[in-house]
């Protein structure tokens, strides 16, 4: 079992590769590239990929594009709203960075966290928790900022709480873990004492959640004592900031263990069980490895025990408090095989028959029961047989992936329910409901979209060589033509239509430069050894 990473610790290789003017100015990066996202209005235009861009041509007004990758997208950003039909909302405010946590305010605008560079081009001061108001623009009036990493944030009402390793919030002296006024942000008369397990150890709050009332907040993390009181790693505390009984410990059966954290917490909407995941072997004085569920009366152990083989990212409870849905990286849960999101009976701890089967790990979920969806986010690469990158909406009676398709370059950290159906994304990303195109790819004339431009290659181009007036490009890299064995890695593809025509020499390795005579009708290529 691995001790959980924090999501702000992710980062992304970051590199620009390549402007090129036409009907517009056209930046080509790459996933996590760093800087501000252009705006996308004006002459500028921002695209990026989730690879490698080789080569850039013109013709006939379009632009086309080779490379290594198999995503291209408008640049939106790490936060978008996304609409039932799969379209990426515009974008008022870019928020740039990464977004690792947010939290409806209630009237229609999100409280952000996250290692955030900027939002609407400002730059945004470390430790400092942004807030968008209901048009999506940047509330510059609501301003919390901590001398520390802020994690998680949780609101009821009008409180917002917020978890931390951090001694100073909004200038006030809160260790750990605070709440403000969530029209204000002003920082409330709240003041739990959260501390290390020695004098020396540092205090860290990694999950909070509130009851629907707000009458408890519960919170996990990597602590020892709150109130001045032993509380391993899980605690209950009371709107006025008075510690209760709730005691379960999250702890290993070994003293000479790692500390225990608890990162994931989840409430049972019926009010008894508290769920918990993180890195622990005991919760609740019951052998638990890294997932289990705690009475809310006394903190002991439920019956409930998935046995998990890997790590849990996240915990949604179903509304009727049956099922409960589990998302991570892992392999077997619930004594069955289930690769990343799984659904377990809330008595028994077994999974369902439900079984999306996804490839990769999923870091975030949410439910919209009234459409029997479950919304995940993360880094795959497919849910079932489908192909789905980084995020899916999963029927919860099937376990398919509905046909609501909307590719994601980076890793998607943030999926909530927003307004009408819609859903809000968020992550170490770049671009949300990017095109699939596996090599190569063509902008429309105005440079507004990827065309519906889609040519048989599979594999990297390395060479474009438009000739307009036969209304072709020459293709080298490294690829393979459709079903064709003989064709590899040179074609020469329609420029309307995207088919290819059968041409060239056999080739065994990769083509890195086209240059085609004058007269169209013979070319010289040069071929390297490697791909």
């Amino acid at each position: 079992m691995r001790r959980p990473r924090h999501a702000s610790s992710t980062r992304s290789a970051r590199r620009v590769l390549a402007g090129l003017a036409v009907t517009a100015v056209l930046v080509f990066l790459p996933a996590g590239a760093p800087g501000h996202v252009a705006a996308v209005v004006g002459p500028v235009q921002s695209w990026v990929t989730d690879g490698d861009v080789l080569a850039v041509a013109s013709a006939g007004g379009s632009t086309y594009v080779g490379g290594d990758f198999t995503l291209i997208g408008r640049a939106t950003g790490s936060w978008a709203e996304v609409d039932g039909a799969g379209s990426v909302q515009p974008i008022r405010a870019a928020v740039n960075g990464s977004v690792t946590d947010a939290e409806p305010d209630g009237r229609g605008g999100w409280f952000l966290l996250g290692d955030l560079s900027s939002v609407a081009g400002a730059e945004v001061p470390e430790g400092q928790v942004v807030h968008l108001g209901p048009t999506g623009r940047l509330d510059t009036r609501w301003k919390v900022r901590s001398d520390g990493e802020v994690y998680a944030i949780a609101r009821v009402a009008g409180r917002l709480y917020l978890g931390g390793s951090f001694s100073r919030l909004g200038g006030e002296r809160r260790n750990g873990l605070a709440a403000v006024d969530a029209r204000s942000g002003a920082v409330l008369d709240w003041r739990p004492r959260v501390a290390g397990r020695t004098k020396d150890d540092l205090e860290e709050v990694l999950a909070i959640a509130p009851t629907a009332d707000g009458r408890i907040v519960y919170v996990g993390g990597d602590f020892g004592r709150v109130n001045g009181t032993l509380r391993r790693s899980l605690a209950a505390i009371d709107s006025g900031g008075r510690l209760l009984p709730f005691d379960p410990g999250a702890s290993f059966t070994d003293e000479d263990e790692e500390t225990a954290t608890v990162s994931v917490l989840a409430l049972d909407p019926r009010g008894g069980t508290v769920y918990a995941a993180g890195y622990f072997g005991v919760l609740g004085g019951q052998e638990r490895t890294g997932l289990g569920a705690v009475d809310v009366r006394t903190g002991r152990a439920r019956r409930w025990n998935p046995d998990c083989d890997g790590d849990v990212s996240a915990i949604v409870v179903g509304p009727s408090g049956s099922i409960v849905y589990v998302a991570g990286e892992f392999a077997s849960l619930g004594g069955k095989s289930r690769r990343g999101l799984a659904a377990v009976d809330a008595r028994l701890g077994t999974a369902t028959l439900w079984d999306p089967g996804v490839a990769g790990s999923v870091q975030t979920i949410a439910l919209d029961a009234p459409r029997h969806v479950v919304y995940a986010g993360g880094s795959f690469e497919s849910v079932g047989e489908l192909d789905r990158t980084n995020l899916a909406a999963v029927d919860t009676r099937t376990g398919t992936a509905t046909p609501w398709d909307v590719p994601v370059v980076g890793e998607v950290a943030v999926v909530a329910r927003g307004r009408g159906g819609a859903v809000v994304v968020g992550g170490d990303v770049v671009s949300i409901g990017a095109a699939r195109r596996t090599g190569l790819a063509a902008l429309t004339a105005d440079a507004s979209a990827v065309a519906d431009w889609r040519p048989p290659l599979r594999g990297i181009v390395r060479s474009l060589a438009p000739d307009p007036s036969r209304g072709r490009v020459y293709v080298g890299g490294r690829f393979s033509v459709g079903e064709t064995r003989t064709q590899r890695s040179l074609a020469i593809v329609d420029l309307g239509s995207g088919t290819t025509a059968p041409w060239g020499p056999v080739v065994n390795s990769g083509v890195w430069a086209i240059a085609p005579s004058g007269d169209g009708e013979t070319s010289t290529s040069v071929a390297r050894s490697r791909p």
